[in-house]
């Protein structure tokens, strides 16, 4: 309500676009108590991508969000490259639903891209990153961001 009083013209422009779902992901780690981290997303339509999508490429025009996710993740990550990969599971499953939706309502879909701010969470959903093994300690990257990736159901690539 104080955004309304302050900005009581405020508006909310949407852009024509081909009405291609896009993913924004970020995640802060160990910002939180009982060293919890805080992920959250950014979904919108915007123009289809071409791919493969590389990091100098322009950013599509932004449309307002369909969806904008902002929650505590109860697991405890080790890294930042952990947490940023599990926001970008995270948002990649809320998504799901909304490209469904564009296909039944006659957008057709190609790969999602998912953008991180994390180079390291990039590399090693591509498999152009050797992740190093520590021993006694698995991977907590979710393998279904490694097959999706694989089968180009999604396309990452970092800012």
């Amino acid at each position: 309500m104080d955004y309304t009083a302050t900005h009581p013209a405020a508006q909310i422009r949407y852009i024509a676009s081909k009405m291609h779902l896009w993913i924004h992901t970020d995640a802060s780690y160990l910002n939180e108590p009982k060293a919890r981290f805080r992920g959250g997303g950014f979904i919108f339509f915007s123009d289809e991508p071409t791919l493969p999508n590389t990091p100098d490429q322009q950013a599509p025009p932004t449309n307002a969000p369909v969806l904008v996710t902002s929650k505590v993740i109860d697991a405890v990550m080790s890294s930042a490259q952990e947490s940023e990969t599990g926001a970008g599971f995270n948002n990649a499953r809320g998504a799901i639903p909304i490209k469904n939706a564009a296909i039944e309502l006659g957008h057709p879909q190609g790969p999602t891209p998912i953008q991180f701010d994390n180079k390291c969470a990039v590399g090693i959903l591509t498999d152009t990153v050797k992740q190093k093994r520590s021993r006694g300690r698995n991977d907590t990257t979710p393998p279904v961001m490694h097959k999706t990736t694989r089968r180009n159901m999604h396309h990452q690539r970092s800012r």
